[in-house]
């Protein structure tokens, strides 16, 4: 009798058969998927690292769900958004989406709501049978799906939500007491979905703080204008449409976003320097003598004395030097000549000056648009930068709307301690607390 006589990885193979065990080919084919997730993982990671605020978490889900349905074999990736009020997480709408659209966006927003109070701890993974007598009404399509939470520090952001695994139909057992059960997808899977939502909540996280940080940083400015413009009623406003001016001709120009945002600060922080400007100056209804002038051109150099060694604010410090440089060499304070001038501050100074011409003053009344797009033509080449000019004058009526749209905000009336308590009080005693008067 013929006996086969069993290689070594054979044998070995032989051996973890009997035991139950996967075949070494097996555990190579699992070797090499697990490689493969480790990438993904790493890549996401790697997305969310380098994108900083520029992608938001809906642009970073729509940059890492295509892989990612491939690899937990799912036949849809959506992401749902999470509000909160001032005592609940709230569900959103979808945020992004990937794969066939099994389920609409109103039937992911019902599901998430569903069972979102059932993945406060871990995720939730289903299988649906017909005879489902919990949700009778199930969406047609669905078989089966996994709800995992996007939580940082406690705080849920989102849900990620993985519809039917590949081949659930014919490979799910049915669960015995009729209700779903944790079929159709694995734990590697399910690992896969965790760990994703895990680098999207911390992005998310990130993003907010960048954001929050940025916030500060404009309440902070806006504080110092209007520091300034409380000297001068004339200025009321000013700043505020420079920047907005600004921004908007930076715009047309071509800039990118984070461009046009530095120069819109720029446009803020333009006349901090006049802090320093003695208030008979800036009043002055008068032609300014030459001393005045010397006193009133001394704004963006003691701008830059103000603003320097903030290294939030390094990136606009040019800006603010130099709007009142002139195309000709003219300006100063350093006399600077055509494109020796930065471009912020060759956008700054026609933004400056439009809104100038088109602003009451105690010396003159405000001109028209047109007017003032006429006096800016005369002047480009000579005053200021001809291209930015011709882009101002381009974009007239947007400059128009905006100066109709933009009204600056009183501050609320101030309430004191009292009133403060008097309404913390009403608030308790409606809710049968107490409160103790100090």
């Amino acid at each position: 009798m013929n006996r086969r006589v069993l290689l070594p990885a054979e044998d070995a193979d032989a051996r973890r058969m009997s035991s139950g065990l996967p075949t070494r080919a097996a555990c190579d084919v699992s070797d090499e998927g697990e490689r493969t997730e480790l990438d993904f993982l790493r890549e996401t990671a790697e997305h969310s690292s380098l994108s900083d605020e520029s992608l938001d978490l809906a642009q970073l889900a729509e940059l890492v769900f295509p892989q990612l349905r491939r690899h937990v074999r799912a036949e849809q990736i959506v992401l749902v958004s999470a509000g909160r009020d001032k005592s609940a997480c709230l569900v959103g709408r979808p945020l992004a989406s990937c794969g066939a659209a099994r389920l609409d966006a109103r039937t992911c927003t019902t599901l998430v709501e569903r069972y979102r109070g059932s993945v406060a701890q871990q995720p939730w993974i289903a299988h649906h049978r017909a005879a489902d007598g919990n949700w009778p009404d199930a969406p047609a399509g669905l078989e089966s799906f996994v709800l995992v939470p996007l939580c940082h520090r406690r705080v849920v952001v989102g849900w990620l939500l993985a519809v039917n695994s590949h081949g659930t139909a014919a490979t799910a057992a049915a669960a015995p007491d009729g209700h779903w059960s944790t079929c159709g997808f694995g734990t590697r899977e399910v690992n896969l979905l965790r760990a994703t939502a895990a680098i999207l909540a911390a992005h998310a996280a990130n993003v907010e703080l960048l954001h929050e940080k940025e916030q500060l940083l404009l309440d902070t400015v806006r504080a110092l204008v209007n520091v300034v413009e409380a000297k001068d009623r004339y200025t009321s406003g000013h700043s505020e449409r420079v920047g907005l001016y600004a921004k908007e001709l930076a715009a047309a120009t071509g800039l990118k976003e984070s461009v046009c945002n530095r120069i819109y600060l720029a446009g803020l922080l333009h006349d901090i320097g006049k802090i320093a400007v003695r208030d008979d100056v800036l009043g002055k209804s008068a032609q300014l003598a030459r001393e005045d002038l010397d006193e009133m051109h001394r704004h963006p150099e003691e701008a830059w004395s103000i603003l320097f060694g903030l290294t939030a604010l390094d990136d606009i410090l040019f800006g603010v030097l130099h709007h009142h440089e002139s195309w000709d060499g003219t300006g100063y304070p350093d006399g600077l000549r055509a494109e020796e001038i930065p471009l912020d501050a060759r956008i700054l100074a026609v933004a400056d000056a439009y809104d100038a011409m088109t602003t009451n003053r105690p010396y003159r009344c405000a001109l028209s648009p047109a007017e003032a797009a006429d006096i800016l033509r005369q002047g480009a080449g000579v005053q200021w930068d001809p291209r930015i000019v011709a882009m101002c004058v381009s974009i007239l009526p947007t400059l128009c709307e905006i100066r109709e749209s933009h009204h600056r905000q009183p501050p609320p009336v101030r309430r004191g301690y009292r009133m403060i308590h008097d309404e913390l009080a009403a608030t308790l005693l409606r809710d049968g607390d107490t409160v103790t008067t100090p």
